[in-house]
């Protein structure tokens, strides 16, 4: 097996077919460009050459919009199937084909439809939030049966809400000692874990209350924050929150929980309508990720600019052929643009040209092994035939396990024959089904057979 070698295409054509030439040559997929700032001439011949470029419209807003869309549906409506995906062939598309589906595609419309439910979902988790902190806040007031709105703000009094083990109140009073006819104290709650007790003193004996608790051992319990204004946000009506629905600070705690649960029950309800349009909304994914694959075209062929210049009524481009794909290349140009002027050069000793392997079916899956070790220069011999036979050797003396053998071989085949995949993919497969067969190899003539499991089994299982 060999490098392939590569030439220098030379290309001219009317101005007006610049377009025409960039499309047929990113179908073709046999050029790769060569920068001007490369090409072998000398500066002057290409005085009053100029960068060629279209632009139809704002290539990096529509890639940005393509790409914050399908992020979101990818996000809150994935593809189901699963696994199925890499066993369907996806669809395939002209350039053309992706060009018409892009003018009738309704970007503009869809894109708003993801912002809006963004924003909604966005101002639902918000809200969600707010009701969660408020909730833990409110929660240890719940026993409270007094409005919050009473307890805090208050000049001459403090309220204290306090929590301990059972017989905590007597604790406190004792502490209390001469100060206790001065406050007022109510039990809220008691059970196993201990008792909730409320003290109310004035303000000048809230020293004295809060050392008296915490030598009875209690723990103070923080009044919670008071809430912020209502949010801007719709009720279960779709319409403004009613007086019912604001969750203000004129109510018991328990009312409070009981508002927050309600509120909370609705934004789900909310959420689960916004996920609902979101999900019918994902039947458009197909046709985002044409536009995407058709502006990310729109994109290489923008930066076209560095390789495709302008001289004249003339458009100029150079780049690398493989020697056996030049015929391909002017067969293929010549069909789209009749009026082409197509040229090969030779090529010169300080050139560097792509490198391309030769290979046969049998090598084509130890191509893996020198692209992952580095490709040759194109001057050097390809090194593939004397990988393939040492990787498949020592493979399978590394593993020497017909069992662990048989299972890489029978997996890997059961991919190339099930999966959809690429060309590097499937040399990737075919080598691993090659190292499987020969750990299978190996393996039966030293007597492997996963690891040492058979030898640990009962007589009556082993075969």
């Amino acid at each position: 097996m060999a490098v392939v070698k590569a030439q220098r295409a030379f290309l001219a054509v009317h101005a007006e077919e610049a377009p025409a030439l960039l499309t047929a040559l990113q179908e073709n997929g046999l050029f790769e460009p060569i920068p001007p700032e490369a090409w072998p001439v000398e500066d002057a011949e290409l005085v009053g050459a100029a960068p060629y470029g279209d632009r139809p419209f704002d290539l990096e807003r529509e890639a940005e919009v393509l790409r914050r869309t399908l992020s979101f549906l990818d996000a809150h409506a994935p593809e189901a199937g699963g696994l199925q995906s890499l066993f369907s062939p996806k669809p395939a598309f002209s350039i053309q084909g992706l060009a018409d589906g892009f003018g009738k595609f309704p970007l503009d419309e869809v894109s708003g439809k993801v912002r809006a439910a963004e924003a909604d979902l966005q101002r639902i988790a918000a809200e969600e939030t707010e009701i969660a902190q408020r909730r833990e806040g409110v929660g240890e007031w719940r026993d409270v049966d007094v409005r919050m709105d009473r307890l805090s703000g208050l000049r001459e009094t403090e309220v204290l809400l306090a929590a301990g083990p059972p017989g905590s109140r007597e604790s406190l009073m004792r502490a209390l000692g001469d100060a206790s006819a001065r406050v007022h104290t109510e039990e809220v709650s008691s059970g196993k874990e201990g008792e909730r007790l409320i003290a109310i003193s004035l303000s000048e004996d809230g020293a004295i209350l809060e050392a008296a608790l915490r030598e009875a051992g209690l723990t103070v319990i923080e009044e919670p924050d008071p809430p912020p204004p209502p949010l801007d946000s719709p009720g279960s009506n779709g319409k403004p929150l009613s007086d019912d629905e604001k969750i203000g600070w004129g109510a018991s705690p328990s009312e409070i929980l009981t508002r927050l649960d309600q509120r909370r029950s609705v934004l789900e309800n909310s959420k689960h309508a916004v996920l609902t349009g979101v999900r019918e909304l994902a039947g458009y994914r197909a046709g985002l990720q044409a536009a995407s694959d058709y502006v990310d075209i729109l994109k290489a062929r923008k930066d076209a600019v560095g390789w495709l210049v302008k001289t004249g009524d003339v458009a100029l481009a150079m780049g690398w052929v493989l020697e056996d794909r030049t015929e391909a290349l002017r067969k293929g140009l010549a069909e789209v643009i009749p009026e082409i002027h197509l040229a090969f050069l030779d090529n010169r000793p300080e050139d560097t040209p792509p490198i391309q392997l030769e290979s046969t079916a049998a090598t084509r899956p130890f191509t893996v092994l020198t692209h992952l070790y580095g490709l040759p220069k194109h001057t050097e011999a390809d090194p593939t035939p004397l990988l393939m036979p040492f990787f498949f050797v020592f493979f399978g003396l590394c593993l020497t396990d017909s069992g662990y053998g048989l299972v890489i071989a029978l997996l890997f085949g059961w991919g190339l024959h099930k999966m959809v995949l690429g060309p590097s993919a499937r040399n990737f497969f075919r080598l691993l089904l090659l190292g499987g067969i020969s750990a299978f190899v190996f393996g039966a003539l030293v007597g492997g057979w996963f690891g040492n499991t058979l030898k640990i089994l009962p007589a009556s299982l082993v075969f």
